[in-house]
């Protein structure tokens, strides 16, 4: 579907193309970034013009926001050629050998809850401050002001469940991307499982995570879904092992895995 869809469907359809900002947000964070910490000045001429070509730098250095690429996006040119981002691709390569701690900076801002405790898990039931309209004023997103009461009940029991030890590492992204693979993976090594397949899934969504626009929940959506399921799967496989090694201790035939 990943392929129809954008490739057959959308062509099909007549629906216009997305930005190809989109596909490089990390590399444009990580260029304002340069700006910020270091000016315009520390690049070379040859790399201000190929920067120049697909983004508008004016005013980069204090729209810069450190946790989200979103600004940053909007600010390419929709109409920068194949040959103009190839240039910036270059430039962004030679900016990176110059400041590489820079660029490291700016993905650990975006992606700091996807790496350690320290981001929540942030609903939108009340803070989704969107209110949207299309077609002459017809509203398509809005929050009903009847329902107020229920929003800050449910966000605060969110909230609260969050605050429990122990309980509200369930609310936190790191968990699902990061501790729970490593520590089975970890488990599935230490105990010669073949599992390994079992991973990709694991590596492929938190690796689009790292290169992703914000910290948010909801891009692991899958990773929490399939982290019970590849907790099941690494106890049934366990327990054939062990089963195998009880039974040659005793002598007899080992069992066979399904």
């Amino acid at each position: 579907m990943f392929a129809l869809v954008p490739m057959v469907l959308f062509p099909l359809l007549s629906v216009a193309p997305g930005s190809k900002g989109e596909a490089l947000g990390a590399l444009l964070q990580q260029t304002a970034r340069v700006y910020r910490d270091h000016g315009s000045e520390a690049l070379t001429p040859e790399e201000r013009e190929a920067v120049y070509a697909v983004m508008r730098t004016s005013g980069l250095e204090w729209d810069y926001n450190a946790t989200c690429t979103d600004r940053v996006k909007s600010r390419f040119y929709t109409e920068a050629t194949n040959e103009q981002i190839a240039g910036y691709l270059a430039a962004y390569a030679s900016m990176g050998l110059r400041f590489p701690v820079t660029y490291l900076e700016s993905l650990i801002s975006v992606d700091a809850g996807f790496l350690a405790p320290v981001r929540y898990y942030e609903g939108t039931v009340t803070n989704m401050g969107w209110d949207l309209s299309f077609d002459g004023g017809r509203r398509v997103l809005w929050q009903p002001e009847q329902l107020s009461d229920m929003r800050a009940a449910i966000d605060a029991g969110v909230v609260a469940v969050q605050d429990v030890p122990v309980v509200g590492l369930l609310f936190k992204g790191v968990t699902y991307d990061l501790w729970i693979p490593l520590f089975l993976l970890f488990f599935c090594v230490r105990n010669r499982l073949s599992a390994g397949i079992l991973f990709v899934p694991f590596a492929v969504i938190t690796a689009f995570c790292l290169i992703g626009p914000i910290y948010d929940m909801r891009y692991l959506l899958p990773e929490v879904f399939l982290a019970p399921v590849l907790l099941g799967v690494a106890v049934a496989l366990a327990k054939v092992r062990f089963k195998e090694r009880a039974d040659r201790k005793r002598g007899e035939e080992p069992a066979t895995a399904a």
